[in-house]
């Protein structure tokens, strides 16, 4: 799966992330390739075409982890291969994952302003993160946060957004794909709903259930 470290906005770190349960058979020569073709259509005459080399395989068995370049752009690819380069043999094929979704959803309750988009919170190694869709779009406002809450939404107010709530971060941009990490301790089970809430103004925008 793919792991990303951000300051604030800035990715300052991609990873390409294989899983303390990750075995193949070893081999000469094999790398680490992201395709552009799904995992059960590729093959080894496909596989490095269009195709990014990440670099050589680490080992064949247990974790391990591959720095990706920051630009990048990872929605070109569908599936990672393990593939020996020397001989043209497809290895082994898996589906490219950003992680296990643990609640996702698109309906948005609309507060002081229309929000609408998917979301989804994932599951990526020890990391949470919390993903809007390239559909996501809102109104601009001055230091918008993003905010989980312990209240439902029909609940929160501009009042109350902000009560025993997590704020995630300033909301990057109001239109279109974004993510954030989500803190190390946090225990999704304690909050209901997602909002976005003007700090500034105590203006809350809408917010979305995340127990549904």
């Amino acid at each position: 799966h793919i792991v990303r470290t951000s300051i604030g906005t800035k990715v300052t770190q991609l990873k390409l992330v294989f899983g303390s349960n990750f075995l193949t058979d070893s081999g000469p020569d094999l790398k680490v390739v992201l395709s552009p073709l799904a995992a059960d259509q590729v093959a080894s005459k496909t596989a490095l075409r269009h195709s990014f080399i990440v670099g050589a395989l680490a080992s064949n068995k247990g974790a391990s982890s591959y720095d990706l370049p920051l630009d990048i752009d990872l929605k070109l690819y569908k599936s990672v291969l393990i593939h020996c380069e020397k001989y043209t043999k497809l290895w082994a094929s898996a589906p490219l994952s950003n992680g296990e979704v643990i609640a996702s959803g698109k309906r948005w309750e609309e507060k002081a302003k229309s929000v609408r988009g998917g979301w989804e919170i994932a599951q990526v190694g020890k990391t949470m993160v919390l993903r809007l869709g390239e559909d996501f779009k809102t109104k601009s406002a001055a230091d918008l946060k993003l905010v989980l809450s312990p209240n439902s939404v029909a609940n929160s107010n501009n009042d109350n957004a902000l009560e025993n709530a997590v704020i995630i971060g300033g909301l990057q941009k109001v239109k279109g794909a974004q993510q954030y990490l989500l803190p190390d301790d946090l225990d999704l089970k304690k909050y209901s709903s997602l909002l976005i809430h003007c700090k500034e103004y105590s203006k809350l925008w809408g917010g979305t259930s995340i127990t549904d």
